[in-house]
């Protein structure tokens, strides 16, 4: 029997309980976290885009313009620095900024010294729509969390970045991947199961580029390599690679396992430095 906090149950609880009776020699602690963690993303999202709604922003735009705001004068920033302090892509950003850029809350300023980089500003009308619904917003989140004390928000706040920052790097744009020298690329598609003569390719993530003189380089990273495993453990996404690498980077050494088109080899990366950071 799954042992619970005493008091009130949720659903979580009776799956755990189903799950001891039905699978019993299945490990399925992590259920406790992770559905749980799902369940209230999905409540979370509901409640922050019905607050937003009011000022016809989204969850997506208010980050926007709260970065933007929480730069300080002028309230402007490129859209690379945008992407490294969201820890979004560079196309996610510009979809974002032409959003915005249609309700008059930004503007795009070049720069006088390199015509290749524009900067995004917050314009008077955007400052004026955050001023608006920040209040709006902070008051809805503290009331998501008033089910916690103080204390247990404080508590869990630190288990959730220890928890966020085994899948990102600080900064997020710095992932573990990219601080050894990976870049990752899009992931072919497998050929249909059956197909005759064709080798199935396992899960894993292709390499779309490996940097110059770094820890991946050293070790013989190649572009278009399908990383597969990293210390033992299965890599299946970007994410699962970079929480591997997060969880062993510390040790200055780990095995990455990489299929080669005909052949997987395991191939040791070596780190020190800020990359075993």
């Amino acid at each position: 029997m799954s042992q619970h906090d005493t008091g009130a149950r949720d659903l979580i609880d009776d799956a755990l309980d189903a799950w001891a009776r039905e699978g019993p020699d299945l490990k399925v602690q992590p259920v406790a976290v992770v559905m749980r963690v799902n369940r209230l993303a999905a409540h979370f999202h509901a409640e922050l885009d019905a607050v937003f709604a009011e000022f016809g922003l989204s969850n997506p735009s208010f980050e926007l313009l709260a970065t933007l705001r929480r730069a300080g004068h002028p309230c402007r920033m490129s859209q690379r620095q945008l992407a490294d302090t969201l820890g979004l892509t560079a196309g996610t950003i510009s979809l974002r900024v032409k959003h915005l850029l249609g309700q008059g809350l930004v503007t795009l300023e070049a720069d006088s010294t390199d015509r290749r980089v524009s900067f995004v500003r917050l314009t008077d009308r955007g400052r004026q729509r955050f001023d608006e619904a920040a209040p709006a917003h902070l008051a809805n989140e503290e009331d998501l969390l008033r089910a916690l004390s103080s204390e247990e928000q404080a508590a869990l706040a630190r288990l959730l970045r220890k928890l966020l920052l085994s899948f990102e790097g600080a900064p997020a744009s710095q992932t573990p991947a990219r601080a050894v020298g990976l870049r990752i690329g899009a992931r072919p598609l497998d050929p249909p199961r059956g197909t005759a003569g064709v080798r199935r390719r396992p899960a894993g993530v292709r390499v779309g580029a490996v940097e110059p003189a770094s820890p991946a380089a050293a070790a013989g990273l190649q572009r278009g390599d399908v990383i597969v495993g990293v210390a033992g453990q299965p890599v299946r996404s970007p994410g699962s690679l970079n929480r591997a690498i997060a969880l062993v980077r510390h040790a200055g050494q780990f095995t990455v396992r990489v299929d080669r088109g005909s052949q997987v080899q395991d191939l040791v990366v070596t780190i020190t430095g800020a990359a075993a950071g």
